[in-house]
């Protein structure tokens, strides 16, 4: 698996298939992508492997996860929980609303 940034600067390889994939509605990933919901992809981190650039990282203070991305076309290309998945609360939402959590 490759992928990379719009403008080329940032790329990155996995040797490994995805161990998970899903789309996520909340705000902060509403906010974080630009559109009604961010699409993604998990790969095993330690067999991730960026071969070109290096992220900006951005942690939002109260936030679970830290998000990287380019900082010259501005792709979000990563994230990382920072809480244990066994302690991961899914976010309340009214499901009439746009906070509504579907994974």
């Amino acid at each position: 698996w490759t992928g990379g940034c719009l403008c080329g600067a940032i790329k990155y390889e996995c040797d490994e298939d995805p161990v998970s994939a899903g789309l996520c509605h909340c705000r902060r990933c509403q906010k974080w992508s630009g559109g009604p919901y961010y699409a993604l992809v998990g790969f095993p981190t330690a067999t991730l492997k960026f071969t070109k650039g290096t992220l900006t990282m951005f942690h939002e203070p109260g936030a679970i996860k830290e998000r990287g991305f380019c900082g010259r076309c501005g792709s979000p290309i990563w994230d990382r929980y920072l809480v244990s998945l066994n302690d991961f609360r899914p976010e309340k939402g009214d499901p009439s609303g746009p906070d509504i959590v579907w994974i």
